[in-house]
């Protein structure tokens, strides 16, 4: 099923960004808060979580990876929060999530934070010093949609918490969040957020010296990652854009095959399938663990919707290549 969330899904999101690009990508791997996943709990840890009361009254409830708060009432609010100490020493923060709406509906004058993840700077007495991010799948008016959203700040000098507080406030339907991610980076050690930028751009118009140059002397840029390519790695967004050359760099450099984006959980040869790429998919097929009957699926609906105007001949290329597969598997047939 989760290779099925793109197809389900691809429709709704495209070219909806609510947070800029330039940010420190908040890696998972060094996640300071472990309350941020909830497959494992029946309700969120209280060592972390407050107001748990929802969770009694059955408004918030913990499904699979996902905490789901819903609200029937438009009168009331629904939330929970979560208070995180910060060290003095913690000079920057960056976070991240899956956010998740279904038949939310915002009226027109309704806060950027009535149906979302709200990240808030706390003093030492828990008083709100300043708003840090806003994480939010929704427009304006009726929306369902899943994004993953990040964004990093300054921590300012006094603050000794970060809240983070999912909530519905008057507003109704269902709002999802997933892998809540808090990260402390280090701007003398983290990729340069403004040069993860330039080499995604550099990416998609497949300026393949110019990537040279900003990975080759910082290995750290092959994992930088920003909100292009669903949060995913260089490799991804090679694959995404048909970029064979860059690709090839990129594994010859270091890149990892099997890296994921954040949004879908999906790799970079699920993604050149799924775009028609058929240069980049011969690549990388002899290095992925993807099943090929999904890839083919993936194939076959990014045909059938080809937001990118593909060619057809490159759909049926890589088809061609995954018919090819060693395989017991049921030969890839083409579309009429």
């Amino acid at each position: 099923m989760r290779k099925l969330l793109p197809i389900l899904l691809a429709p709704l999101f495209f070219g909806f960004m609510l947070l800029p690009n330039q940010t420190f990508y908040a890696d998972p791997r060094q996640n300071l808060f472990p309350a941020g996943a909830f497959s494992d709990a029946k309700k969120p840890d209280a060592k972390y979580w407050t107001d748990l009361a929802a969770f009694d009254a059955g408004d918030v409830k913990v499904q699979g990876e996902f905490l789901v708060l819903q609200n029937a009432d438009a009168g009331k609010t629904v939330q929970v929060q979560a208070v995180l100490p910060l060290d003095p020493e913690y000079r920057w923060i960056a976070a991240s999530a899956v956010v998740v709406a279904r038949n939310v509906v915002l009226s027109p004058d309704a806060a950027d934070d009535a149906a979302a993840v709200s990240l808030t700077f706390l003093d030492k007495n828990k008083q709100l010093l300043e708003p840090f991010a806003t994480f939010s799948p929704l427009l304006k008016g009726k929306y369902t949609g899943q994004k993953a959203r990040m964004a990093s700040a300054a921590i300012p000098d006094n603050a000794a918490f970060v809240a983070i507080t999912p909530r519905l406030d008057h507003v109704t339907g269902t709002l999802a969040v997933a892998r809540i991610v808090i990260t402390i980076p280090d701007p003398d050690k983290n990729a340069d957020p403004e040069k993860v930028v330039a080499l995604h751009k550099y990416i998609k118009a497949g300026n393949l010296e110019a990537v040279k140059r900003l990975v080759a002397p910082d290995k750290n840029m092959l994992e930088s990652r920003n909100m292009d390519y669903d949060v995913g790695t260089p490799l991804i967004g090679a694959a995404w854009e048909g970029k064979a050359d860059i690709a090839q760099f990129l594994l010859d450099a270091g890149a990892d095959p099997l890296a994921t984006d954040q949004n879908y959980q999906t790799t970079a040869t699920y993604w050149a399938a799924y775009w028609g790429r058929p240069a980049v998919l011969k690549i990388l097929l002899p290095l992925t663990k993807d099943d090929p009957k999904e890839l083919v699926q993936a194939v076959t609906v990014g045909r059938s919707r080809n937001h990118k105007n593909t060619p057809d001949s490159d759909f049926q290329a890589c088809l061609d290549l995954l018919n090819n597969i060693p395989t017991t598997l049921p030969a890839a047939t083409s579309l009429p």
